[in-house]
């Protein structure tokens, strides 16, 4: 018999194969119209429009991670402020948040992941909500990242609201999820928002 936690993690590998195929098939056309479908829908949320500090991901267009720029920019346009990741190191499952200043993120080899140009740590304790971004994830709130632990590992300390950003064909009715995940508490797509306290 396969150990509970080899089976949970073959799983995720076989989604994140299917989640990232699916990104890869996008025309720019698709992309561009769900990414700001995403956008409008964040945006529609009372807990956004409450929101003071929000730490949000700079997309990776060229994976086509849903494109969440204008979002950022509507954000600041509205006096909210705005935080971003930084990896430190890419083998160690940590992160932390900075102040955006408006600069484009530069991006680090190997894998392409957004440095921001800022340096100025955004207090932990006052970001409210989080925008996460999922390679896929189920309708009770747990995500598939890329597998490297950054978000849950950033999450576990923050007291903010958690909204994960996917694609409607990544979200699944469940998965197999480990003792570390940390859960959504909201899940937009570019068809649905998705409380997961509500029934599903």
């Amino acid at each position: 018999m396969i150990p509970y936690s080899d089976k949970a993690a073959n799983e995720k590998l076989r989604l994140r194969k299917q989640f990232r195929t699916y990104r890869r098939n996008l025309t720019e056309g698709d992309y561009a119209r769900r990414s700001a479908a995403i956008v409008e829908r964040i945006l529609a949320l009372p807990e956004i429009g409450r929101a003071r500090l929000v730490h949000v991901y700079w997309p990776m267009t060229r994976r086509h991670e849903p494109d969440i720029r204008s979002l950022i920019t509507r954000l600041r346009e509205q006096g909210v402020e705005i935080a971003l990741p930084v990896v430190p190191d890419i083998g160690v499952p940590s992160m932390y948040a900075v102040r955006y200043t408006g600069e484009e993120p530069s991006l680090e080899p190997p894998w392409g992941i957004p440095r921001p140009a800022g340096s100025e740590q955004a207090p932990s304790h006052r970001i409210d909500t989080v925008i996460v971004p999922m390679l896929g994830g189920a309708r009770d709130g747990h995500r598939i990242g890329y597998g490297k632990g950054y978000y849950d590992t950033f999450l576990q300390d923050i007291q903010a609201v958690r909204i994960g950003v996917t694609y409607q064909a990544c979200l699944i009715d469940s998965i197999s999820s480990e003792p570390h995940d940390i859960r959504m508490d909201i899940l937009v797509t570019e068809e649905q928002v998705l409380r997961t306290e509500d029934p599903v």
